[in-house]
């Protein structure tokens, strides 16, 4: 079947959102593709027309998800990020959890190392690539690698225990929080790394 047709798009999507459902219900690890399947009212066959296993739909998942974050990321907010603004950065990076969290919570569930591995790629890794040329050539040093590995680390597992609490403290206390705890880090990081 064509992946551009129509008909083909919208049972992805329908697949995505049914493995969303399940996921959310059961849990990544409990979740098998006959419950997909169910949930999205298909067969089996159509499943694997899409997808090979759920080990790939997770991924076109998070690749929706990375996608999306990164068309909401303006130039205004790359200015911000390469000047080291660092409280816009922070609002902009907790405003895009927030609008997200209900994806994040799932795909939290599918798996703590791909959820640490997205966080850091979609907040970190792309905005830094973005705002340095020499990005990769700077954070080949172990210099670098430990004051990244920091940081990205830092901010993923906080924003665990931020979605895991969410209802617990108001967006505002989280960026408060974040600007508080990250100040020095972010600033050590781009004084030795980005210049």
């Amino acid at each position: 079947m064509n992946r551009d047709d129509l008909r083909f798009q919208k049972t992805e999507e329908n697949i995505k959102r049914a493995f969303m459902c399940c996921v959310d219900e059961k849990g990544f690890d409990k979740t098998r593709v006959a419950n997909i399947c169910k949930t999205a009212k298909i067969s089996r066959n159509t499943f694997y027309v899409h997808y090979e296993d759920k080990y790939e739909l997770m991924k076109a998942v998070y690749d929706d998800f990375e996608r999306e974050i990164a068309k909401q990321f303006t130039y205004s907010m790359q200015k911000d990020f390469f000047e080291m603004n660092l409280e816009s950065s922070i609002d902009w990076c907790i405003n895009a959890i927030s609008e997200n969290k209900n994806i994040l919570k799932i795909l939290l569930k599918c798996s703590k190392k791909e959820f640490s591995e997205i966080t850091k790629k979609i907040f970190f890794d792309k905005r830094f690539k973005e705002m340095t040329t020499n990005y990769k050539q700077k954070q080949n040093t172990v210099e670098a690698k430990l004051r990244e590995a920091y940081i990205s680390e830092a901010f993923s597992g906080f924003v665990e225990v931020w979605l895991n609490n969410y209802d617990k403290i108001s967006v505002a206390e989280v960026k408060k929080i974040l600007i508080d705890m990250c100040y020095a880090p972010v600033k050590s990081f781009s004084d030795n790394v980005l210049k």
